[in-house]
């Protein structure tokens, strides 16, 4: 990518020369006292020139254009989400936890979040006593790619921390949000106290990406002691 850019810069300023060379270089020339073309021949190739500059001008340009905002995906739509977690004990035995979950679109289009998300909690520590053997299995093939079911989920992309909390919710025809519109969703969870730390998980389907990017999915780690 940066020698590309590289690239980009030295055509760029080679071009420069050129404009300034092929324009001003027969004025300069003819100011001098050296000339190069007759007067009328001087004036009808500065036009031609300039004619060629502006033809080259928007070509660039387009050039440019294309692949910052469609190469590149710059004014694609993209969400940004935020986990905003606040967190009370409930008596001797019981911990409450509110999820403030914002979803922005931080792209230059509309975007679409579908008609449906989740959100998980799932415990990590303190840690579920057969996980406590995982490190020991680490030179097992199954454990060390990630295909041991009683370890890891999500394809092996996840270990299986357990699931203490779950949330789906529904948007009717689907949440659509413009540029920098904000949605934001509240949720409650109530579990035991002896929990330390969670996962927070959140994921909200795109449409319109189904085969190759099913969804989008963000996690938060949050310690409660």
């Amino acid at each position: 990518m940066e020698s590309a850019i590289i690239v980009r810069r030295v055509l760029a300023i080679v071009f420069i020369i050129l404009v300034v060379v092929l324009i001003w270089g027969p004025l300069l020339l003819d100011e001098i006292g050296v000339p190069v073309l007759e007067k009328s021949d001087l004036v009808a190739w500065t036009n031609v020139i300039r004619s060629l500059v502006e033809i080259a001008a928007i070509f660039i340009a387009g050039i440019w254009t294309y692949e910052r905002f469609v190469a590149s995906g710059e004014d694609s739509p993209y969400p940004e989400f935020e986990h905003n977690v606040v967190h009370q004990k409930l008596g001797e035995s019981v911990t409450y936890l509110n999820l403030s979950l914002k979803i922005t679109n931080k792209g230059g289009q509309k975007m679409s979040l579908g008609k449906e998300g989740v959100v998980y909690i799932r415990k990590i520590a303190p840690l579920r006593s057969d996980l406590s053997e995982l490190p020991k299995k680490i030179d097992e093939p199954d454990v060390r790619e990630g295909r041991d079911p009683d370890f890891f989920r999500d394809e092996g992309a996840r270990v299986a921390w357990p699931e203490i909390g779950f949330r789906k919710w529904e948007w009717g025809d689907g949440a659509v949000l413009v540029p920098e519109q904000t949605k934001e969703l509240q949720f409650d969870f109530v579990f035991e106290d002896y929990v330390s730390m969670v996962a927070i998980i959140s994921w909200a389907k795109n449409p319109e990406k189904d085969k190759v990017e099913p969804g989008y999915t963000h996690t938060t780690f949050y310690k409660l002691v």
